[in-house]
C-alpha cells in the first residue's frame, strides 16, 4: 500500500498537476513564451556544448551538463504535455477515476452449481480498496498489487512516452544532434519496446474476459476503455507534433522535406514546381536541358526565383529547408548566378 502511493503521488503530482499549475501560473502572468524560448535557449546551447569537440569537456562536467539537460527537457517536455488538453485531460482525471471508482465488473467469485441461478451473488466490481460482491465490501491486499503492477507498467510508461511525442525536438536539440531530425522515440527499437507493452496489455484483457467473462472486457472503465484510449492516442501521436523544425515536417510517406504554408505566409510560400526549380537550379550542374533551354535563359530564371523568395528566405534563416546556413547559402547564390 505504501508503495502504491508513493508511485501514484509522484505520477499524479510530478507528472501532471505540477507542470499543469506551473504553465497555468506561467500563462495568466503572459510569461510562458518567454520561458519556453529561455528554456529551448539554454537546451539547445547545453546539447551543442557537449556535442561540439572544441570544447575540450572533462568526464565529470559532461555529467554535470547532462544531468542539468535531462531536468530542463523533462519540465519542458510534462509543460508541452500539460499545454495538450486532448492528451493531459484523459490521463489526469484516468489517475483520479481509478483512486474512486471500479476498474471492471464481472462474474470475480463463483459459488458453485448450488447457487447457479443467483447472479447478484457472482457478479461483482473491482476496487482499488477491494472488491464489492452481494452486497459485501470484501478488503484485498492483492488488488493494491493488481494496480499498482497496471500503474508502473501502462500508466507511468504512457505518459513518459508521450511526453516526447508531444514536444518538438527543436526544443531540445541542437543542429549537431542527429536528435534533431530522427528522435530517439522514434527509434525503431523504441517503438517496438512500446508495442510489446501495448499486445502485453492486450492480451491481458483478453484473459480478463476469459476468466471473468466478456461483460468484465466490455464494462471495464480501468482497463479496457484505458487500453483502448491508449492505442489511439498513440496512433494519433506517433509521428509528434505536426510543425517540426522551422516550418517543415518530414512527409509520413516521403523522406523529401515538404513546406507548411499558413494563411499569414501563403503568397510568399514557394509551390512544389517553384521549389523543384529552384531545387534543380541552385544544386544542378548547369547544363543545357533536353528541352534546348539556353544556359543564358536558365540563368535568367534562376535569377528571378532568387530574387523574388530572397527576403522570405534569409528573412526567417530557413534557407528553403535545405539545411544551409545564411552564409553558405549567399556563396552558393553567387556562384550560381
Amino acid at each position: 500500500m505504501a508503495a502504491f502511493a508513493f508511485i501514484y503521488f509522484t505520477v499524479m503530482l510530478g507528472f501532471l498537476l505540477f507542470p499543469k499549475l506551473l504553465l497555468t501560473y506561467m500563462k495568466l502572468n503572459g510569461t510562458y513564451k518567454k520561458f519556453l524560448k529561455r528554456q529551448t535557449s539554454i537546451l539547445i546551447y547545453i546539447d551543442s556544448k557537449c556535442l561540439d569537440p572544441k570544447y575540450q569537456l572533462n568526464k565529470f562536467h559532461l555529467l554535470f551538463l547532462d544531468l542539468e539537460f535531462w531536468i530542463r527537457s523533462s519540465l519542458l517536455r510534462y509543460l508541452s504535455l500539460a499545454d495538450r488538453p486532448t492528451v493531459f485531460y484523459p490521463l489526469f482525471f484516468y489517475g483520479l477515476y481509478i483512486t474512486i471508482g471500479p476498474w471492471f465488473g464481472g462474474t470475480l467469485i463463483y459459488t458453485g452449481n448450488a447457487l447457479e441461478t443467483e447472479q447478484s451473488i457472482r457478479w461483482g466490481w473491482f476496487f482499488l480498496y477491494g472488491i464489492y460482491v452481494a452486497s459485501t465490501w470484501m478488503p484485498l491486499l492483492d488488488t493494491y498489487l493488481y494496480c499498482l503492477f497496471e500503474i508502473a507498467t501502462s500508466f507511468m510508461p504512457l505518459i513518459y512516452y508521450l511526453s516526447f511525442l508531444v514536444t518538438p525536438s527543436r526544443y531540445l536539440y541542437s543542429k549537431l544532434n542527429s536528435r534533431l531530425q530522427y528522435p530517439i522515440h522514434q527509434r525503431i527499437f523504441i517503438r517496438i519496446l512500446i508495442l510489446c507493452i501495448v499486445l502485453y496489455h492486450g492480451v491481458n484483457v483478453f484473459m480478463i474476459g476469459i476468466f471473468y467473462g466478456i461483460q468484465c472486457v466490455l464494462i471495464s472503465p480501468g482497463k479496457t476503455w484505458f487500453w483502448i484510449w491508449s492505442c489511439w492516442t498513440l496512433w494519433r501521436w506517433r509521428w509528434g507534433p505536426v510543425t517540426e523544425i522551422h516550418g517543415w515536417r518530414y512527409s509520413r510517406r516521403q523522406k523529401s522535406p515538404i513546406l507548411i504554408s499558413s494563411s499569414s505566409s501563403s503568397s510568399s510560400s514557394l509551390s512544389s514546381s517553384a521549389y523543384e526549380s529552384l531545387k534543380s537550379y541552385l544544386f544542378g550542374k548547369g547544363e543545357e536541358s533536353k528541352d534546348g533551354v539556353g544556359k543564358e535563359q536558365q540563368q535568367q530564371e534562376r535569377q528571378s526565383l532568387l530574387t523574388k523568395h530572397d527576403e522570405t528566405v534569409r528573412g526567417k534563416g530557413e534557407n528553403l529547408g535545405l539545411g544551409l546556413a545564411n552564409d553558405d547559402y549567399t556563396r552558393r547564390r553567387k556562384h550560381n548566378t
